[in-house]
């Protein structure tokens, strides 16, 4: 039987929500480019540390902050891959 959630999330964590998640999805994307398998390794535990390490916020703003920067982190990680391919 499905568990229901203690309270329902308004409809701006909802889609703070998907924005988290289509990152983390975009961020392992690129990482799945990168050849060698211990550096690919390595990275993918940095990126969970650092998505599990913020999990637990609740302030739109900070999440949204955190967002924007990992935007660009993704954009400096997928334009240092391509120049090393």
């Amino acid at each position: 039987m499905a568990k229901i959630p203690a309270s329902i999330p308004s409809f701006r964590q909802f889609m703070l929500r998907s924005q988290v998640l289509t990152l983390y999805r975009d961020i392992l994307r690129v990482i799945r480019r990168i050849e060698d398998t211990n550096q690919r390794h390595d990275m993918i535990q940095w990126v969970r540390g650092e998505f599990d390490k913020n999990k637990h916020l609740q302030d739109q703003q900070t999440i949204r902050m955190l967002i924007s920067q990992g935007r660009v982190s993704l954009r400096e990680m997928s334009t240092s891959i391509n120049i090393t391919q």
